[in-house]
């Protein structure tokens, strides 16, 4: 039989984890990830034990795992009370969930390593061994964060230089030197130079014309 006062230790505290949360509180959190409502686990009253899930409803997945069994396990034990045997305690269960908990830990929670110990050996949460067990502690995964786009900036782009003469001004300019190919070779290759080394300062093409232009 059970109270209404959530459970609490009186001995045994070697069994609180890291967080100093007791067996008691870290299995009521694990219980309440696949049930929303509030799960606090009782007291227990002298000469009572913590009974298994019934079956239809009671039996989750939480409450079906061997890492819950053993957390109620260890908060009867804390408070000097005595647990089921594991078979007993899941006979509801279709299936039982064995050295793992089916769900996320929720956050703020830290999982003792003994809660996953091997319990279908001995067939009950033996206290001795789970207090030398060691291990690493279960907690909440840490989310992925998102990666963060970089949109690269526009290429600057280098406008050539501009022939500074409108083309038909530069078509009459070399309409005179067509019978002399020289000349007329020194002007164009002066004019694509100034194209593609923008940073070459030339005259402009009406004074290369007049400096080209051969004399009558």
């Amino acid at each position: 039989m059970t109270t209404a006062v959530p459970a609490t230790c009186s001995a045994e505290f070697w069994s609180y984890n890291s967080l100093s949360q007791s067996p008691c509180a870290v299995g009521s959190a694990l219980a309440r990830a696949c049930e929303p409502r509030t799960f606090p686990i009782p007291a227990l009253l002298p000469n009572n034990v913590y009974i298994g899930p019934w079956a239809g409803g009671q039996n989750t997945p939480c409450r079906c795992s061997s890492a819950f069994y053993s957390l109620l396990s260890a908060c009867a034990h804390c408070q000097t009370r005595n647990f089921l045997p594991w078979s007993l305690y899941a006979f509801n269960c279709t299936p039982p969930y064995v050295r793992v908990f089916p769900r996320d830990i929720p956050r703020g929670i830290a999982v003792p390593a003994w809660a996953y110990m091997n319990v279908e050996v001995a067939d009950f949460w033996d206290p001795s061994v789970a207090q030398t067990y060691g291990g690493i502690e279960s907690v909440a995964p840490v989310p992925t964060p998102m990666p963060t786009i970089v949109n690269d900036p526009p290429s600057s782009t280098v406008p050539h230089r501009q022939s500074q003469l409108p083309l038909p001004k530069v078509l009459r300019c070399l309409h005179p030197l067509w019978p002399h190919q020289d000349w007329m070779g020194s002007v164009v290759r002066m004019a694509l130079v100034g194209c593609e080394r923008p940073d070459l300062k030339l005259p402009p093409l009406s004074s290369l014309c007049l400096r080209l232009r051969p004399s009558s």
